[in-house]
């Protein structure tokens, strides 16, 4: 049956129908804190003119596209004004390599610092836990804060470890770069929220319970950085350590420098350094996009299951005219010493490392043989040994943290739980 409406009334629906057609039009809006991907760029706040990132080169506006708006916290800082490479002496890699004198980097860590910064200014999520390791006095704090005012400078201090899955969603809802200082561990509620962190997709789900309901799920976008600064080998769970950066510093030899003069020497430094850094974001931003699924480089060993990451790192090291091999062997070495590191401050799996023989048998053997290599002599357990059952688990969790140490390890698991678990584990190699 066809209805005919009344004139007046189609012409009550012609205002909605019009504010709709404009509403469609209407340059999509996308809002972001420090960074902003927009079309086929990202465009970055440094709180004096917004710079807009390309593949293949960056160019400073007078003011943001409509459709692009910044998020900005009462602690956030200016970021440096950059100089172009007219403006600059040397060459790319010199410029970039000038973060070693400020931020007392090792050798190593350079690049791998200049990765993880440049990674940041073009990605929200996929970004690697940061962790800066140093002995006691050697600056970790300092040397961070140097770091972090090339990617996301704040005057506010490292925050308070959180303990709960929903406090580290509260801090990401603040600022999406937090740095928390001098860790000795994390739980494992905090550990599994700072994996999700790092992962492609970054979105972790809380509970929210709905009106008139006991239950409710919400996804919370949850992208940015975790930098965590700790004194020596800490012991972090397998998962935690796979995605992970580790950085180095080195401790200076003679005098240490006083804080005015490190802010001197940084002032002096910024503006080179932060044009080198978005040069090699963009010239990255292209680079990466050749890495295809046939590509050579992915088909050669070491791409983890950080992928994005390194090949961003490939990238990078390939528009500063190093050989994208060296990158992969470097995320290699960073990790394989991040497990060793992590396996001899465990306090049970620590004891693998004096392993001289082949372990065979059910948990209960393993266990057995840990104490011996403890030197445990008496016949109960010491108070806080795991039990057969917590060490089935805690060999599951860091079973790849043993395997990229060098130990070979086979499990047999009765998906049922119905017989108890079976293990075969060799000494390390190398």
């Amino acid at each position: 049956m066809n209805r005919i409406f009344p004139s007046k009334t189609a012409g009550d629906a012609v205002p909605t129908l019009k504010a709709f057609a404009r509403a469609s039009d209407a340059p999509r809006i996308v809002r972001g804190e420090r960074r902003v991907p927009f079309q086929n760029s990202v465009w970055i706040d440094t709180h004096h003119k917004p710079i807009e990132l390309r593949p293949g080169g960056w160019f400073v506006h007078e003011q943001r596209p409509e459709g692009v708006y910044f998020k900005r916290n009462d602690n956030d800082l200016p970021m440096p004004i950059p100089l172009t490479a007219a403006q600059r002496t040397g060459t790319l890699l010199q410029s970039v390599g000038k973060l070693a004198e400020i931020a007392n980097l090792g050798k190593s860590s350079v690049l791998l610092v200049v990765a993880l910064i440049t990674h940041w200014f073009v990605f929200d999520t996929g970004n690697p836990i940061w962790v800066l390791s140093a002995e006691p006095g050697a600056g970790k704090s300092t040397a961070m804060g140097v770091l972090r005012d090339f990617a996301h400078p704040s005057r506010s201090a490292a925050d308070n470890l959180p303990v709960k899955f929903s406090d580290v969603v509260a801090l990401l809802a603040k600022s999406r770069f937090r740095v928390f200082d001098n860790i000795e561990g994390l739980n494992p509620e905090t550990a599994n929220a700072f994996c999700i962190v790092a992962t492609e997709d970054g979105t972790v789900y809380i509970t929210v319970r709905q009106m008139y309901t006991e239950h409710g799920t919400k996804g919370v976008a949850a992208g940015g950085v975790i930098a965590l600064t700790t004194i020596g080998s800490v012991t972090l769970r397998g998962d935690v350590v796979s995605r992970m950066a580790l950085i180095e510093i080195e401790k200076r030899d003679g005098a240490m420098l006083l804080k005015s003069e490190i802010e001197a020497r940084q002032k002096e430094m910024q503006g080179e350094i932060f044009g080198a850094l978005l040069d090699v974001a963009a010239l990255a931003m292209a680079k990466v996009k050749e890495y295809g699924p046939e590509h050579e480089i992915r088909r050669l060993g070491g791409i983890s299951r950080m992928a994005s990451f390194d090949l961003w790192c490939c990238a990078v090291y390939s528009v500063v005219g190093l050989q994208e091999r060296d990158a992969l062997q470097m995320l290699q070495s960073m990790r394989s010493k991040s497990a060793i590191e992590t396996i001899e401050g465990h306090p049970v799996l620590g004891l693998l490392m004096r392993l001289e023989h082949p372990i065979q048998g059910k948990t209960a053997e393993v266990s057995k043989e840990l104490l011996k290599l403890r030197g445990w002599t008496w016949p109960e357990p010491p108070s806080g040994w795991p039990s057969a059952i917590a060490l089935t688990k805690m060999l599951m969790r860091e079973k790849g943290a043993l395997e990229r140490v060098g130990f070979k390890v086979t499990a047999k698991i009765d998906p049922k739980g119905n017989e108890p678990a079976k293990w075969l584990i060799e000494p390390r190699k190398g």
